[in-house]
């Protein structure tokens, strides 16, 4: 059977989380008091905040940030939004992705594009400078003339 809270963030009672989020007062707390929804919920907006705001988690501001944020968040106060956010168009959960781009790439779903410009090679579109042109080497030593190469023809080792 599952454990349910009065959620102070919803008003209402609904199951609860399985444990405390983390240690020490805070954390239980949050056990004791919020649902598991409301949890993700904030745990929704916090990645929001941390991404479109830039925060360093590491940085002590930022952690005291986030800790009045997420105390405002479940407490049902006012809290920071994300300048800027968009969020994605809503779709279908079963309807595959749009086809676009022009003539026959258009058959082609975004995200078949990007496994396909990596399977050949092309580049990984979401990380710069992922593969490497065909031109480049990468050597620590000296190329080799062929008299000095490790299958010469002379018997003499390669230098290296």
């Amino acid at each position: 059977m599952t454990r349910t809270v009065f959620c102070r963030k919803h008003q209402q009672e609904l199951e609860g989380l399985d444990k405390p989020p983390f240690p020490g007062p805070k954390g239980q707390d949050i056990y004791e008091n919020v649902s598991r929804a409301a949890w993700q919920e904030w745990l929704q907006h916090q990645t929001l905040l941390i991404n479109e705001k830039h925060l360093n988690v590491m940085d002590p501001k930022a952690k005291a940030f986030l800790d009045e944020q997420r105390e405002r968040f479940l407490n049902n106060e006012s809290v920071e939004k994300a300048e800027g956010y968009v969020p994605p168009p809503k779709t279908p959960i079963n309807s595959p992705a749009p086809l676009t781009g022009p003539g026959p790439a258009a058959l082609i779903r975004p995200h078949a594009r990007i496994a396909q410009s990596v399977e050949q090679g092309i580049e990984n579109p979401r990380v710069g400078g992922s593969i490497p042109p065909p031109g480049t080497r990468h050597t620590k030593r000296p190329l080799l003339s062929p008299e000095q190469g490790p299958f010469c023809m002379s018997g003499n080792p390669a230098v290296g």
